[in-house]
């Protein structure tokens, strides 16, 4: 399975242009090029036309329907996929240069994967983070699988169904523990796969850590409790 057609899901709403730039490109310039990019934007029809004009290229999927929700969004954005391999992405992070063929190049039997992550404060390097064998045991105290570096395989949607909307932040947590009480831990990928970007714009910023850890009470509550 090495001639995989990689289906990225993008969210947007209220974002620095520049920052989306930044963000796309590191999709579309990926040496790997058998990819599809579905950018499901929530807006202003103006600022819609905006994007759809900023980006010509052939592989991308463009969405503007109303959302109530991140994982609104996602939904609809996964029923618009086609291809053998999703990820999820945020618009203010960047794909590493390779990361598409380091997933290619590692897929076997395994139903997901993740790889290492770059963390940025503020335009700085600050670590990289990585886990090499993340358990459910593991996931219990948080989510230890960083979303910017995890691909999994269209079978996995198909068995474990949509995001969880009653989810605005943690879904991806959520997400993570369900697919590993069916699959098992995700193949890890030796190679930084994605920076992210923590800045004052940044969800862990706007929502405060009160509401993050509340979702996240929430996923122990739902997989680990009883």
């Amino acid at each position: 399975m090495k001639d995989v057609k990689i289906s990225v899901l993008l969210p947007v709403k209220d974002c620095f242009m520049w920052k989306l730039r930044r963000c796309v490109y590191s999709i579309l310039n990926q040496s790997y090029t058998n990819i599809e990019l579905i950018i499901k934007y929530n807006g202003a029809s103006r600022e819609f036309n905006q994007i759809r004009d900023m980006f010509d290229d052939d592989r991308i999927i463009f969405d503007n329907s109303d959302d109530n929700s991140i994982t609104e969004a996602l939904n609809k954005a996964i029923k618009l996929a086609t291809g053998d391999v999703i990820s999820i992405f945020a618009n203010d992070d960047v794909y590493c240069d390779g990361a598409f063929q380091a997933l290619v190049d590692n897929i076997d039997s395994s139903q997901w994967y993740f790889g290492d992550l770059n963390y940025y404060s503020h335009g700085k390097p600050v670590q990289t983070y990585y886990i090499s064998d993340p358990s459910l045991e593991h996931m219990k105290s948080d989510n230890l699988i960083p979303q910017p570096t995890c691909f999994f395989k269209r079978g996995v949607y198909e068995t474990v169904g949509k995001f969880d909307e009653s989810f605005m932040l943690c879904y991806d947590y959520d997400y993570w523990v369900r697919i590993m009480k069916k699959y098992g831990s995700p193949k890890y990928i030796p190679f930084k796969i994605a920076d992210y970007y923590l800045n004052r714009e940044s969800i862990s910023f706007t929502v405060g850590q009160d509401k993050m850890d509340a979702e996240k009470k929430m996923v122990y509550q739902k997989h680990f409790s009883k």
